[in-house]
């Protein structure tokens, strides 16, 4: 058992570390990614905001919009 551990682990460990600036470099894209992510829902968030303002000091419901969008072929 011991033989087929020791052979195992030179078999997987060469490949592991050939792997590894591959993964470094995919957790750097993953972190850039959430990092664009966060930066969207707080501009999104920002908008929603304005919308809501805009919205209220005009007087319009979201009820218009909800016929609005039913009526929309798009």
């Amino acid at each position: 058992v011991q033989a087929e551990n020791s052979q195992c682990i030179d078999q997987h460990i060469p490949k592991l570390q050939d792997m590894q600036q591959e993964v470094i470099n995919l957790n750097k894209r993953v972190d850039a990614l959430e990092h664009v992510i966060a930066m969207i829902n707080v501009n999104l968030t920002t908008l929603e905001a304005a919308v809501d303002n805009a919205e209220a000091e005009l007087g319009i419901s979201d009820r218009l919009f909800g016929m609005l969008n039913r009526l929309s072929f798009f």
